[in-house]
């Protein structure tokens, strides 16, 4: 007997889910880039999952070093690693052959290895930020270096306050060992992660975000 999925409401109630055709790409699209938790990260890596987030959509590949963008992405995002994961979206019912979609992914992944610098990636997910109205606080890199991002934040409203950054620095310069001085206060400066491997280090970085979201949500 073949088995179903069934979704508990009002915590005494089973409801029978069916499977169907999603519409249009789009919403599938939209979904993956809602909840990148969809794409089957423990198929890739059983010990470690991958965790996705997501950097753009309809991102631009580029065929040439310097040159326009020819091809467009449906989804690139990093996964915790930070490794570029490229994701295509495509209908059972597109009438095109595997090898020539799999050839599309080839082309995609070869001209994206070759002509997006890491800086460019950066970009892209300040954009996607600022375009989502979404706050970018700090970034966490793989070379063991906590961002700090002050200047995308200048440009936000509540945090274009030049006070209220001046205290987001003076509540992180009180964690041990940091020293961020005011002229990086419409910069980037960035931080040792390792500093945060102490649980009291850690717990007074936290805290700081939280105070900086609680400041973003009044505004």
């Amino acid at each position: 007997m073949p088995g179903g999925i069934f979704l508990l409401q009002g915590g005494d109630s089973l409801v029978e889910m069916t499977e169907k055709d999603y519409d249009s790409e789009e919403l599938l699209q939209k979904l993956l880039a809602d909840y990148p938790n969809l794409l089957a990260g423990d198929q890739i890596d059983s010990d470690s999952p991958r965790r996705w987030l997501l950097i753009g959509r309809e991102v631009g590949v580029p065929l040439e070093e310097a040159g326009g963008n020819a091809m467009s992405l449906d989804h690139l995002f990093l996964d915790q690693d930070g490794v570029p994961t490229l994701v295509e979206v495509k209908r059972s019912s597109d009438v095109r052959i595997r090898r020539e979609v799999i050839g599309q992914m080839l082309d995609y992944a070869a001209n994206a290895s070759a002509y997006w610098p890491a800086d460019q990636i950066q970009q892209l997910f300040e954009q996607r930020c600022e375009a989502e109205t979404s706050y970018c606080l700090f970034v966490i890199y793989t070379y063991g270096r906590v961002e700090m991002q002050f200047e995308g934040l200048a440009r936000r409203a509540p945090f274009d306050q030049r006070s209220l950054r001046l205290e987001l620095l003076q509540r992180l310069n009180r964690l041990r060992g940091v020293s961020i001085p005011e002229t990086k206060l419409d910069k980037r400066p960035s931080i040792a992660l390792s500093l945060l491997s102490d649980e009291k280090a850690l717990g007074q970085f936290l805290e700081t975000m939280e105070w900086a979201l609680q400041v973003i949500q009044a505004a």
